[in-house]
This record gives C-alpha cells, structure tokens and sequence, in this order.
C-alpha cells in the first residue's frame, strides 16, 4: 500500500505536468463531445425504448394515471438513467484505453528520461502490435457483457449483473493497459516472468489504478493518470532487474 501511495503521488504530479496535461486534451474533448451529444439528443429516446422492453402489463401501468403509476415510472427512469451512467462510464474507459494506445510510447519516453534514464528499455510490442490486442480484448469484453445484461432488469439480480461487469470491465482494462505499457519497457519473457513471480500484487496494484475509473466525470480524465502510475509501476521491477 505504502508503495502504491508513494506511486500515486509521483503521478499525480506528473499528471499535472505542462506536457501531460496537452497529451490529455485530446482523448478529454472526444470522450465528453461524443457522450454529451449522446445524453442530450438520445437520453429521452432511450427511456422510451426501454420501457417497450417492459412486460405490456407494467408498460400498460406506467401509462395509467395515479400516485403510485408516477411512483414507478420515476423509479424506473432513475433506474434507465443508472443503466445509461453505467454505459458511459464502461465506454468511456474502452476509448480511453484505446486513445491511451498512441500516448503510451510518449509517457514512457517522458518518464524514462526523467526518472529512469539508467534503466535499458526492452520492447516487444508496437502501436499496431497494440491494437490488435485491444480489439480482442474488447471483443471478449463485449461477449460477456452481452451474457450479463439481461440480469440488468431482473430486480434485485441486478446488483449482481453491475458487480460482474465490473469484474469483466476490470480485467479488461489491466490486461489491455498492461501489455501495452509493458511492451514498451520488458522483453516478452521478462513480463510474463513478472507476471507469474507478482500476480497477486500486479492484481492488487491495477485495481487501485482501475478505481479512479469509477470516480464520476473523473473518469473522463483519468486514463492518462492511471497510464502514469503503471509506467512507474514496471518501472520499478524493471529497475530491480538491471
């Protein structure tokens, strides 16, 4: 913890560095020009989709009059608008994960010259090499979210089905963040060494990374800090190494 902690704080301020901040701009402008547009001319229509999806027997009483009638379908509307929150923040991620592709190779540059210009960098990877990775990622992701979301519906199940998404949406995101990162500072066989040698604590520190991604509106921002933190992470073991 104390390690994690410590690597936090180095990122945060490299965060905020002049040179980071720029990198940071453009993956932002896209993720809240295109989720914006998406709330404000499709957030009513969605609400209206979904509730056709209701048994005609509750679609039938969302539509009747009363004081328990407005009850539901303002329970009901909270709960769409969660389901759409949780989208975005899921999509979101996805393509900040993906933007994060093409800055990776500057972060790495960045922070090796001014903390770890002694360390030999090793790669085994490239941006394409990159992408393809992602794509089959996502693809797998997408499958199982697919699987989960009819437990969205299904009351009190529900909690379960966001619970497991974000398991899915977690391993999703540290495989695709660290093998690209990786590929850039090991060799292929030194990572998977590290991998086996630290699972528990390679697992442990990409969760701490990942939960700034459930920090509302932060989220938008946070791809580039998470990036930060994973390449001092490596960094570290790979210093050991030399």
């Amino acid at each position: 913890m104390v390690l994690s902690l410590s690597i936090l704080k180095k990122s945060f301020n490299d965060f905020l560095s002049a040179r980071m901040i720029l990198i940071n701009l453009g993956p932002i402008l896209l993720s809240l020009a295109f989720f914006g547009a998406i709330f404000y001319y499709n957030g009513g229509s969605i609400v209206g989709y979904c509730q056709t999806l209701l048994p005609q027997s509750l679609n039938d009483y969302s539509h009747s009059q009363g004081f328990f009638a407005g009850v539901f379908v303002w329970v009901f509307k909270a709960l769409v608008y969660f389901l759409i929150f949780w989208i975005v923040i899921l999509l979101s991620l996805v393509i900040n994960i993906f933007a994060s592709i093409f800055y990776t190779p500057l972060v790495v540059s960045y922070l090796h010259q001014k903390y770890y210009p002694h360390v030999v960098l090793e790669k085994f990877g490239s941006i394409l090499f990159s992408i393809k990775y992602f794509l089959k990622s996502l693809a797998f992701m997408l499958l199982f979210l697919a699987v989960l979301t009819p437990l969205y519906f299904i009351p009190f199940i529900g909690v379960f089905g966001v619970f497991f998404s974000i398991i899915v949406h977690f391993l999703f995101f540290k495989n695709t963040m660290s093998w690209d990162i990786a590929s850039m500072i090991f060799n292929y066989q030194s990572y998977q060494n590290l991998l086996k040698q630290h699972r528990l604590k390679h697992y442990r520190f990409s969760f701490f990374c990942y939960l700034f991604s459930l920090i509302p509106f932060f989220n938008f921002f946070a791809t580039l800090l998470q990036t930060l933190m994973l390449v001092h992470y490596f960094f570290i073991f790979k210093e050991k190494e030399c």
